[in-house]
């Protein structure tokens, strides 16, 4: 290498060494600059709460009220034991606040260990105000939306405690106002308190009919389907009959109206676990608040089934097809980013050697009869029969096959891209009898949509007209795909809920059929 080109090389490097430099150093300032305002954020709003709880004192002196006067810190530790205590009726644990150390440790009223009492209080109360706002953390493969806390809705609250001294109206300002939350959480305390009122219901004999009956009747009122004043003898034969058919249609079962054995089994399931599942969903209900965007599409992965939550005025619900539960779709969190008209399905690696491969082998013109297309790495497409076939394995596959477009193209005629790092996305189907099905796990992975004309409807708005759903509904052969981009930032939520209520407003339970409530 002469001098020049080596002088060049050099300064190249260094160019590129500096560069790369410099991007480490960019990144790591506005990392630096991020966790610095986070921790501020944090900071001050601990602060705030502190501030909030020692003016909260000094309230109480000035009301001069015996829980007050003389043992403030006494006072605000039974109140809070109270608050937490009520945390359990509505889908929260008060074990997570502090709540049998605040019962217990009596040295929270010296008055040296004001220091540890403000720290105790602050810490319990920004943990139940937050999580009765915005609910825990949920269990996601991939999160990619955005989310928005208002930390000064959380502080108002208590300062609105502070003024009027009930907690049931601070919880009923911060709890989400959503028709799913509000009706599960009725149907959580109503059950809840016939668990508590009975006791042992999850333990009554039933080796004979008469304590079956019985055992049935406490199970349908707990769930509501009969009256809790009826008396075992007053109800009648069609009557109950009746609160079976609901209960059957309550669990997604056959819908005889007759307490059959399987009916049995679902009804002596313990409401202790019905009780887990519809707290999981209130939960996730809660945590729908962080959204900055107030409607999504929810894709619930347990009932099979796509809906749009949020405007009122939007009623688009539809059933799905999700994955097996040996190829589960994943749970997830990203933006709808494009729809695509007439797609190629481009067939995963996986599919192409694991499935499509010894079919290759065993009969040519199997690529023909499903419209597929071999293609090269540089995009050239190929002629099957002038392939060895023989010479590839699930280790040596240099081909892609796709699928040519139209309505025999497994992504039937539109799909829907989403922000995520995984090959899964929403897409029409060529298999559109399957949704007829009421076990609809069928698919790799990806979710396949009832009604995709109507889906594209809403997230293009006024850019998807009558014109376009004439053109798809010809389903016409070899069109090139069009990308449509999506304009609005429009969450979607696939995730996994055993309890939920239905489009009627109905409390129903899905199977674990992934397995993830065990």
């Amino acid at each position: 290498m002469n001098s020049i080109a080596t002088h060049h090389f050099n300064n190249t490097a260094a160019f590129k060494t500096n560069k790369y430099q410099m991007k480490k150093t960019y990144w790591f300032l506005i990392t630096t600059a991020a966790l610095t305002v986070l921790i501020v954020s944090i900071f001050t709003f601990r602060k705030s709460i502190s501030q909030i709880f020692k003016n909260s004192i000094h309230l109480a002196e000035s009301r001069n009220t015996p829980a007050g006067k003389g043992k403030e810190p006494d006072h605000y530790r039974i109140v809070l034991v109270e608050m937490f205590s009520y945390a359990d009726s509505v889908g929260l644990y008060g074990g997570d606040y502090h709540k049998s150390f605040l019962k217990t440790y009596d040295s929270l009223l010296a008055e040296q260990n004001n220091v540890k009492n403000e720290q105790v209080f602050t810490d319990s109360a920004l943990a139940f105000l937050f999580q009765a706002a915005y609910g825990k953390d949920i269990d996601l493969s991939y999160s990619g939306i955005k989310q928005t806390i208002d930390s000064a809705k959380i502080i108002n609250a208590w300062k609105h405690f502070i003024v009027q001294g009930s907690w049931q109206k601070t919880l009923d300002s911060l709890e989400p106002k959503r028709q799913q939350y509000i009706l599960l959480k009725n149907a959580f305390e109503r059950i809840s308190a016939f668990a508590r009122e009975f006791p042992e219901i999850d333990s009554v004999d039933t080796s004979n009919i008469v304590a079956i009956k019985a055992t049935s009747i406490l199970k349908l009122k707990a769930y509501g389907l009969l009256h809790q004043a009826d008396s075992r003898d007053s109800i009648r034969d069609d009557t109950f009959n009746f609160a079976i058919l609901g209960f059957q249609k309550m669990i997604g079962i056959d819908t005889s109206g007759k307490l059959d054995d399987l009916t049995i089994e679902k009804l002596e399931y313990p409401l202790s676990k019905r009780l887990a599942e519809i707290k999981r969903s209130l939960n996730f209900w809660r945590w729908t608040e962080r959204l900055a965007e107030h409607e999504f599409v929810f894709v619930n992965v347990a009932a099979t089934h796509l809906s749009v939550i949020g405007d009122s005025s939007t009623n688009i619900s539809m059933r799905v097809i999700l994955g097996q539960s040996t190829k589960q779709t994943p749970l997830f969190t990203a933006y709808i980013t494009k729809v695509t008209t007439y797609p190629h399905w481009v067939v995963p690696l996986s599919i192409e050697t694991k499935e499509m491969l010894p079919r290759i082998k065993n009969d040519i013109n199997y690529l023909k009869k499903n419209n597929l297309e071999v293609i090269d790495s540089k995009g050239n497409i190929l002629n099957p029969a002038q392939i060895n076939w023989n010479k590839y394995s699930k280790n040596r596959f240099p081909f892609i096959i796709r699928q040519a477009t139209g309505c025999d193209d497994a992504l039937g005629i539109i799909k829907f891209d989403l922000s995520i790092p995984f090959d899964i996305y929403f897409h029409d189907t060529n298999e559109r009898d399957l949704f007829k099905r009421n076990q609809r796990f069928l698919s790799h992975g990806c979710v396949r949509v009832e009604k995709p004309l109507e889906l594209a409807k809403y997230l293009l708005k006024d850019r998807f007209d009558s014109a376009d759903v004439k053109y798809l509904d010809q389903c016409m052969k070899g069109q090139k795909p069009q990308d449509i981009v999506v304009k609005k930032k429009v969450p979607a939520i696939v995730y996994y809920l055993t309890a939920d209520v239905n489009e009627s407003g109905s409390l129903q339970f899905y199977p674990d059929v992934y397995g993830l409530e065990k």
